[in-house]
């Protein structure tokens, strides 16, 4: 993660391992909240944190968000591995990522999924990367993980990217 030294980041994995240990087992919390605590001295890292054990509650992340799913890493299945899924894919393919998407290792993402078409055979695959755009594909207004531009809305490009890939497999769409 640009800006952020190796022990910061290892500590921040380590705060969402024990989150998704608690959101699927429902044990270790106060481990989990000891070690939010801790991070939350470093104003740094402080709004890359989780809510404490006892706020992890949907019907409460969801008064204060704007937009989005404020409870994401509720739903995640994390040891769901999407490979052989893309190795069975063989219908076109359109892949966008945020340069600045720090939920996910872009580069490493894009080298699975590649790997994982030319399993099927896919050869009509196109896989893109935003400059200016985190996750969910999202308008950054710098670098960091939480600098979406306010109102947030989707990257520029973002649209006309998708328009353009589907005009050249699907032709012109008809107005109606």
């Amino acid at each position: 993660m640009v800006g952020f030294s190796e022990g910061e980041v290892t500590k921040i994995v380590e705060v969402y391992e024990l989150l998704f240990e608690f959101v699927k087992t429902g044990e270790k919390a106060e481990r989990l909240d000891t070690a939010i605590i801790k991070l939350r001295e470093n104003p740094k890292l402080s709004r890359l944190l989780p809510p404490l054990s006892q706020n992890i509650k949907l019907e409460e992340l969801y008064k204060k968000q704007p937009i989005g799913d404020p409870g994401w890493y509720l739903h995640l299945d994390i040891d769901f591995d999407p490979v052989p899924v893309y190795e069975k894919v063989t219908c076109p393919v359109l892949a966008i990522f945020g340069k600045y998407d720090f939920t996910l290792p872009v580069e490493e993402s894009i080298e699975r999924i590649e790997a994982a078409l030319k399993v099927s055979g896919n050869a009509d695959y196109t896989i893109k990367i935003l400059s200016n755009a985190g996750h969910g594909i999202l308008e950054m207004k710098g670098s960091a993980p939480s600098d979406f531009v306010s109102p947030p809305k989707a990257a520029h490009g973002y649209f006309d990217m998708m328009a353009d890939w589907l005009q050249k497999r699907f032709g012109k769409l008809k107005d109606s």
